[in-house]
């Protein structure tokens, strides 16, 4: 039964026990008031194979994505949605989630499409170097959208006229937190011990800068610093946690490298609580829910400045930014952080502080609740 006085939104994406960002926002959006005021149904977007075995076109993932198409179509007759919002990521994903997109639209639908993704600083930039058929593909999809959702608001104008589409198609909104979440308990958790502990959290691997991790710890406790790693994440490829546990035994670090696989958000954010320094050196990313609950939780970040995430970390203020593949930057910030612990300190309340005002869950409320009303 759906309720007949509240507007209907079908929500694409993938749900539990799917572990990543664009399972977080489908929560977060359902731990809202949103879920309240307007009648949201979930419908999963996405297999539940194991991170290194999707994205790849083959015959179970073909016939996963068939299966999905028509569930979706099944859920749009049933349930009569006004609004259908497809969350996806780029790539490989967004041509798997612009089958929903188009049949929304045929089945006369609203569409907001929601990309958790950024290359090379714009979201969906790699379908303009794959030949005119791609870009073509890609812009007619995205015209298909009545509402654009884009992690940033600084790429909103540079990405209509990219593809073509009014500037009040699209529109920016920040990755949220609700009201449950443990804001600055970190902060009141006294670290005793000297020893430093790093964590990252993410899958594994080279987009997310593993490998750099385990060098700078390598040079850091080849300099006498007492200082451990913690990888928490599913590997993103095939391979990627086997040869990161040579690159740690090769640098006789295994000792000081624990690899904690997928976690639950609950024990994820335990473990922030407990780290003295969280640390993403990614290549590429959107805007990391990793990064705003070290923050929220109230521990000290270093991340690469790439895609979103200098909407999230003001250099020295919020946190420390690296250019991305940097080992260097990345040494020297965590030499800084051990050894500057009143700067640690600060930048961990600060950081607090910058994620209760930007990243609270009134802000997703507020936008995406007027979107849903104009449509």
């Amino acid at each position: 039964m759906f309720k007949e006085d509240k507007i209907r939104v079908l929500l694409l994406g993938p749900t539990h026990p799917s572990i990543g960002g664009i399972t977080t926002a489908v929560n977060m959006l359902m731990c809202s008031e949103l879920a309240r005021k307007y009648d949201i149904r979930v419908t999963a977007n996405s297999n539940k194979r194991p991170m290194n075995k999707k994205g790849k076109i083959d015959i179970y993932n073909m016939a996963s994505a068939f299966l999905i198409l028509v569930r979706v179509i099944y859920e749009i007759y049933i349930f009569r949605p006004k609004v259908v919002q497809v969350e996806t990521s780029g790539g490989i994903g967004f041509l798997k989630q612009s089958i929903y997109i188009i049949a929304a639209w045929i089945l006369r639908c609203k569409v907001i499409t929601s990309l958790h993704c950024a290359n090379e600083d714009e979201p969906l930039i790699e379908f303009t170097k794959n030949g005119k058929l791609s870009r073509w593909y890609c812009g007619w999809v995205l015209q298909r959208s009545n509402k654009i959702k884009l992690l940033s608001s600084k790429w909103s104008t540079s990405f209509a006229v990219r593809w073509g589409l009014s500037n009040d198609k699209v529109f920016g909104l920040k990755n949220c937190i609700d009201t449950s979440f443990p804001w600055g308990k970190s902060l009141s958790v006294q670290h005793q011990s000297d020893a430093i502990s790093v964590v990252s959290v993410g899958s594994v691997g080279e987009r997310k800068g593993s490998f750099l991790l385990i060098e700078a710890i390598r040079q850091l406790r080849a300099d006498g610093i007492s200082i451990s790693l913690i990888l928490v994440g599913p590997e993103e490829r095939a391979g990627n946690l086997a040869a990161l546990k040579n690159s740690a035994i090769n640098g006789s670090v295994e000792n000081y490298v624990k690899f904690m696989g997928g976690q639950p958000r609950e024990k994820t954010i335990e473990i922030l609580t407990k780290a003295d320094v969280f640390a993403l050196p990614s290549y590429a990313e959107g805007m990391p829910y990793s990064i705003i609950e070290a923050l929220a939780v109230g521990c000290p970040v270093i991340a690469s400045d790439v895609g979103a995430v200098r909407d999230v970390i003001v250099n020295e203020e919020t946190g420390l930014l690296i250019e991305a593949g940097n080992i260097d930057q990345l040494v020297n910030a965590l030499h800084k952080m051990v050894n500057d612990k009143m700067f640690r300190k600060n930048l961990a309340v600060r950081g607090n502080m910058f994620a209760r005002k930007e990243f609270g869950i009134h802000n997703l409320e507020n936008v995406l609740g007027a979107i849903y009303d104009e449509l």
